[in-house]
């Protein structure tokens, strides 16, 4: 499903592994706050910072089905200016 996709370079995908959301999120923001060869999308940011999800069912630990529809939602909202 495109909603559980991240977009990452083959390095930085290496680095999360199949470790927990909250583990991947510690290693993104690492990644995006410092000045590496590695580049993590906006898009992908926002999905780890859970910018895209309701405050009303905000937490770090993991990904939900409630992130993964908000998220499907920005990219419709994206593509199609709904």
């Amino acid at each position: 499903k495109i909603n559980n996709l991240a977009l990452l370079d083959k390095t930085t995908n290496s680095k999360l592994g199949n470790g927990l959301f909250k583990n991947k999120r510690e290693i993104i923001l690492k990644i995006n706050g410092e000045n590496e060869e590695n580049y993590v999308p906006y898009a992908t940011v926002n999905c780890f910072l859970k910018r895209y999800t309701s405050k009303n069912n905000l937490q770090n630990e993991f990904w939900s089905e409630a992130d993964a529809e908000s998220y499907l939602e920005n990219i419709k909202t994206v593509i199609y200016g709904k």
